[in-house]
């Protein structure tokens, strides 16, 4: 798999993102803003300024309804499909999870450990399944540091059955605490620093864009993520039924 073609979809996903988030923003700010001038409107609709200049209340109006048309144009951004990247072409996961561990490169202090049984090709958007593992695996990666006291081993392993698709990628690192179980899949949320905490907000992203779920599965020591496909809705997400 091409590095320039995860990297464009990566941009893609990331601006994606972040213009999803500010149109969250931006319209609880208008609604925000629109209360205001609600409460603003009842208490002086009654004043003696309203009373003998009707073009008070008709201001408070085109307020309301301006307000009113602007949330629902950004409703109507929110309601935007994602842009597929490529078309889905039948590809077996395990070939996706291959390209995520050498996109990912895992450095020479982490044993990297396969037990993959996902050979069966279904019908997925290759890139941003590859880009999806690499998350989990970079994620994983992050909790191992090179000044870890002792061997660091990362798992990946990958099973199938006539109705789902799963890759489970585990970590010997010290574990999620509470707080990032909580909120590990908010944009942003980060335990490391230096790092921008959107890297399992887009893996979650991607594996909606496939009907997948995506969750923390509990383990000791370290984490372990799961990403499960169901097969009937990649058919049907992808027009593939028969």
């Amino acid at each position: 798999m091409k590095q320039r073609q995860v990297a464009a979809l990566e941009r893609t996903l990331v601006a994606q993102e972040l213009a999803s988030l500010l149109r969250h923003d931006l319209r609880n700010k208008l609604g925000n803003v629109r209360n205001a001038a609600y409460y603003i409107r009842r208490r002086v609709e009654q004043s003696e300024a309203a009373l003998k200049d009707p073009r008070v209340g008709a201001f408070f109006k085109l307020i309301d309804d301006e307000l009113g048309a602007a949330s629902e144009l950004i409703v109507a951004g929110l309601g935007q499909k994602d842009a597929a990247s490529q078309p889905a072409e039948p590809v077996p996961l395990d070939s996706c999870i291959q390209d995520a561990l050498e996109l990912a490169a895992p450095p020479a202090h982490v044993q990297v450990r396969l037990d993959l049984h996902a050979p069966t090709p279904h019908p997925f958007q290759a890139a941003e399944v590859a880009l999806l593992v690499r998350y989990l695996i970079e994620n994983a990666l992050e909790a191992m540091p090179a000044s870890a006291p002792s061997e660091q081993v990362l798992t990946l392993r990958s099973a199938e059955d006539p109705d789902q698709v799963s890759l489970t990628v585990s970590d010997t690192g010290p574990g999620l605490s509470a707080e990032a179980v909580k909120r590990a899949f908010e944009p942003f949320f980060s335990e490391k620093p230096g790092h921008s905490g959107l890297g399992l907000r887009l893996a979650r992203r991607i594996a909606a864009h496939h009907g997948a779920e995506l969750r923390i599965a509990e383990s000791a020591p370290g984490a372990t993520l799961v990403v499960t496909f169901a097969i009937a809705s990649l058919r049907s997400l992808h027009g593939q039924d028969s």
